[in-house]
């Protein structure tokens, strides 16, 4: 089953990977981009994120994320029926990794861990080819799934979550 899963999550990349050019260069202009929803700065986990770097976050998410985590965030995208285990439903706010206490969201640096390397043994590929910004503000948009973000901060005061 791991191969299945190891395969699955190759293909996610390879289809990721193609969408992404064809964005970039231009050819889905007005299709598939979502509209810009952020008119105003939120305040995430106790830090203001300006609308820019959330709908920013937002066009990231629909390239890279929504096939699996789904368009609202529940795990429930097209590609999450080949996984043993579910992706992440960020409206829970729930997360398995985090470096504070069991039960609290997780840190930036927690969150770009995960994008940046992946889960072994999951269905989560490495996002390690992500521009600094994109990076930055897909963590971002991930936060807008959850009311725990707009009430509560992370707490970093404790050993890394394996």
């Amino acid at each position: 089953m791991r191969c299945v899963v190891a395969a699955a999550a190759r293909v996610v990349v390879a289809m990721s990977v193609v969408v992404g050019w064809v964005a970039g260069s231009g050819l889905m202009a007005g299709c598939g981009q979502p509209e810009s929803r952020f008119t105003e700065p939120l305040v995430l986990g106790g830090q203001e994120v300006s609308a820019e770097v959330l709908n920013r976050g937002a066009r990231v998410y629909a390239l890279f994320c929504v096939s699996c985590h789904g368009v609202d965030g529940s795990g429930r995208g097209n590609a999450s029926r080949s996984f043993d285990k579910p992706p992440r439903d960020f409206r829970e706010g729930q997360f398995e990794h985090v470096s504070g206490p069991e039960g609290s969201l997780p840190t930036d640096d927690d969150l770009s861990q995960t994008i940046r390397e992946g889960r072994p043994g999951t269905g989560m590929p490495a996002w390690n080819g992500l521009s600094p910004e994109d990076h930055h503000a897909v963590i971002q948009y991930i936060k807008t799934f959850s009311p725990r973000w707009r009430n509560e901060r992370p707490d970093a005061g404790g050993e890394r979550q394996p």
